[in-house]
């Protein structure tokens, strides 16, 4: 069994790998979770721009 955690069940509405972070459990035991960069990058913190839309798909990426 293997629990995906970040990423839409609706494909198309996913981004292209290389947008996320990906992280996979120390054993490969079927843990795998997908973090937009945005939410990785420190920065971001600090723009209050960017941090305003930073969590627009919080959602997904808690419950997707």
């Amino acid at each position: 069994m293997t629990l995906i955690k970040g990423l839409s069940a609706v494909r198309s509405e996913n981004r292209t790998e290389k947008d996320y972070h990906k992280f996979t459990d120390a054993d490969d035991m079927g843990l795998i979770i997908y973090t937009p960069l945005e939410v990785t990058n420190p920065e971001n913190f600090i723009d209050p721009e960017q941090n305003k839309k930073m969590y627009d798909n919080f959602d997904k990426v808690i419950y997707g």
